[in-house]
């Protein structure tokens, strides 16, 4: 018999890409096979399967793919920032800094132990020019979308952190985001570039 815990390891590393917004689901069929899976339920010719949808083992899957898809999130918006010649109001960097420093570090350190632990790992990005192993390869403001990049960050606070972030801290960033910039760069910079 298997022991539990490799077993749930196992599922665990296989269903790491899957993305957080992916619905799981637990699958046992008639001879007790169990699968986990974002596609429906299939069954074989011959074999009734069954889903399983209250399984303590599924939410802390679905925890642990949620937690590495905002680790994600978080390195993503960070490294866009560091690429981007883009002044982020301070209050909304500050809020960012604090939500996310946990879980893009976490990030960071699973994709660094992946690296070594295999020299031919490419994260699979459907097409995302932010992959992590091309991290120090200069981008493109367009490919960056530097422009958006404020908003795309107060738009993932909002939404992954909304119970962090005080009322008055909000109600400042989204005045402050209102006024300022349509480009979202530092006028700064800019006046500096026109002479």
């Amino acid at each position: 018999m298997l022991n539990p815990v490799v077993c749930f390891s196992v599922v665990l590393i296989l269903l790491a890409p899957l993305s957080a917004h992916a619905d799981l689901k637990k699958c046992v069929s008639s001879t007790g096979t169990v699968t986990y899976t974002d596609q429906p339920c299939a069954s074989k010719a011959g074999e009734s399967v069954k889903e399983v949808r209250d399984d303590a083992a599924l939410k802390k899957i679905s925890s642990r793919i949620k937690e590495q898809d905002v680790g994600k999130s978080c390195w993503q918006l960070s490294h866009r920032y560091s690429q981007c010649s883009v002044a982020v109001e301070q209050l909304l960097m500050s809020n960012f800094r604090e939500n996310c420093a946990i879980p893009m570090n976490q990030f960071e350190r699973e994709r660094a132990n992946e690296n070594s632990r295999s020299r031919n790992y490419r994260e699979e990005q459907e097409g995302n020019d932010l992959e992590y192993n091309h991290r120090y390869t200069r981008k493109s403001r367009d490919v960056l979308e530097c422009d958006g990049l404020q908003r795309n960050m107060w738009d993932f606070l909002k939404s992954t952190f909304n119970d962090k972030i005080s009322q008055q801290d909000a109600k400042a960033i989204d005045y402050k985001l209102q006024v300022a910039p349509a480009d979202g760069r530092d006028p700064v910079i800019l006046k500096r570039n026109k002479h």
